[in-house]
């Protein structure tokens, strides 16, 4: 999706901080890219990148990669498998999460 707003194509973690890297410049100081299709173990993990650059944070999420026998076809020898919403899933998440934090913070 950063493609058409930045001009930077994620195909590796390189290009992924230089995404991050990008739009930091436009102002946001908190970024987390999910949805990527890179892997780490062989396949074994998918990562996600974060970077909060109020606190000088990055740092990866590694999430298990789905499989399915069901799923294996000649496109798909893996039997990878993908879910619409997961994105914004764990965006939800990160932000309640992030919002119930604050809070405890702030109480002691």
């Amino acid at each position: 999706q950063a493609l058409p707003y930045l001009g930077v194509k994620i195909i590796d973690e390189k290009s992924a901080w230089e995404c991050i890297s990008a739009l930091h410049d436009l102002g946001p100081q908190k970024i987390c890219i999910t949805s990527t299709l890179m892997t780490e173990e062989n396949g074994k993990y998918m990562i996600g990148l974060l970077s909060d650059n109020e606190n000088s944070i990055r740092g990866k999420i590694r999430m298990p990669v789905l499989t399915d026998k069901r799923c294996v076809t000649k496109d798909n020898e893996s039997g990878f498998v993908q879910f619409t919403g997961t994105g914004d899933m764990f965006a939800a998440c990160l932000c309640a999460h992030s919002g119930i934090i604050t809070k405890i913070y702030q109480f002691k």
